[in-house]
């Protein structure tokens, strides 16, 4: 019988921590200086020539920790957020309001008393204002887009769903699919040695990760648990 080999990587390979890997020591990127070995920039740093295996082994470790707390703690700092930017977004709402109500009243009055280039200038300042508030308010909605609205009472299916999401990766880990698919998740894993074995901690982009894994207003979750 024919030995089963380990899966292999393909020729160019993304892996979930590529362009991501921090030395926690030095505060610097992690680079790969040839194929599967990596170094921290520093000379004197203990987190040169590190194996690919190494890095993998340490990585999807941190991934399998991923708990509920974690999840719940990532909502609530979204809904913070939200909470905020929402507020700025009524605020400029209403400044857009005044604004176009102001034009309105200055065209009347030209109406009835025709040019002036004191009230042209207002006028001119106004619609600027429009414009402005107009932006502003469009960056606001590009900020909220990614903030996925998730009840408490789901946490436990977005952790099943992660959970499923990189299942794959424990089977082979070079699985392209699944690394592209989960790449965005990720803002940095950061490496560390602690008693001589090295760790990894991943710092995740929540907004990425959670609007992924379910925005509420388009993909639901079909296990409804009441609140």
């Amino acid at each position: 019988r024919r030995k089963k080999q380990a899966p292999s990587a393909p020729r160019s390979s993304l892996y979930i921590f590529s362009g991501k890997l921090w030395c926690a020591d030095h505060d610097t990127q992690i680079r790969v200086i040839r194929k599967h070995l990596y170094n921290c920039p520093d000379k004197t740093c203990q987190h040169r020539n590190i194996k690919h295996g190494l890095l993998m082994s340490a990585a999807l470790k941190a991934l399998h920790h991923m708990t509920e707390d974690q999840i719940k703690m990532a909502i609530d700092g979204q809904r913070h957020v939200r909470s905020e930017l929402e507020a700025q977004r009524a605020h400029l709402t209403a400044r857009l309001e005044n604004a176009r109500a102001a034009i309105r009243n200055l065209l009347e009055t030209l109406a009835e008393r025709g040019k002036s280039t004191e009230i042209l200038d207002f006028l001119d300042e106004k619609e600027a204002e429009v414009l402005k508030v107009k932006f502003d308010i469009d960056k606001l909605d590009k900020a909220l887009a990614p903030i996925a609205k998730i009840p408490d009472h789901e946490v436990k299916d977005v952790l099943e769903s992660f959970r499923n999401t990189i299942a794959p990766l424990y089977k082979d880990e070079f699985d392209q699919a699944t690394t592209a698919k989960v790449h965005p998740w990720f803002r940095r894993f950061v490496v560390r040695t602690v008693d001589q074995s090295l760790e990894i901690e991943i710092e995740y982009d929540w907004p990425n990760l959670l609007r992924t894994l379910r925005e509420i207003e388009t993909h639901p979750f079909l296990s409804r648990r009441p609140a």
